[in-house]
């Protein structure tokens, strides 16, 4: 909700009349399976989310590293699609009901039970609260000049948002890193910068 404060006057006017939700919406078109409370959900994430577990793929072959997503395999997918909600949930909270059962007495139970499992997530608002290599490059990209010079944020709402972080008030990591890229991308393919050099093997 208080996005368009972060915004200059200008910056509001570009996105003014926009819907940021409309592709969300747009992913539940064309679905006609059951009202079950999950599986609209699933069927949005397999024709958005999707894209990203591919895209990650070509990144990390990029560093030379193959990475393999054994489920995702089609067949497979559009059979557990088939499967009823109330079969695939324990709860709220306790997912992969028909993976644990079928690893019962294949993976160790302090894996298969395991609670605490995190999922992708990368502990992103604790480096941005370090004074490391990633924190120097996001404070660069959105230093109160860089802010000015873009036009695009208010620096002050922008700094408020790093003292927050930075101070355990909030953890403002997600946006801070989104208009990170988002200026560094803008310095290269709108400004004519040159791309950040590859690292050389050693």
């Amino acid at each position: 909700d208080d996005f368009p404060a972060l915004l200059t006057p200008s910056a509001q006017g570009l996105v003014r009349g926009q819907d940021p939700f409309a592709s969300v919406v747009a992913s539940y078109g064309g679905y006609d399976g059951p009202d079950d409370g999950l599986s609209p959900h699933l069927y949005s994430d397999y024709t958005t989310t999707s894209t990203y577990y591919f895209s990650r793929l070509m990144l990390l072959r990029h560093f030379g590293i193959e990475y393999r997503l054994p489920f995702y395999d089609r067949a497979l997918v559009e059979y557990g699609a088939r499967i009823p909600a109330r079969l695939k949930l324990e709860g709220i909270e306790r997912t992969k009901r028909l993976f644990r059962q079928a690893m019962e007495g294949v993976l160790p139970n302090i894996i298969n039970h395991r609670k605490d499992k995190l999922g992708h997530s990368v502990p992103m608002k604790n480096w941005l609260r370090e004074t490391g290599p990633l924190w120097q490059w996001v404070s660069g990209q959105l230093s109160p000049d860089a802010v000015r010079r873009r036009g695009l944020f208010q620096p002050a709402a922008v700094q408020r948002l790093i003292d927050e972080h930075r101070a355990k008030r909030h953890n403002h990591s997600h946006r801070l890193w989104a208009m990170a890229v988002l200026e560094a991308w803008l310095r290269v393919h709108h400004d004519g910068e040159a791309s950040v050099p590859e690292r050389q093997a050693v």
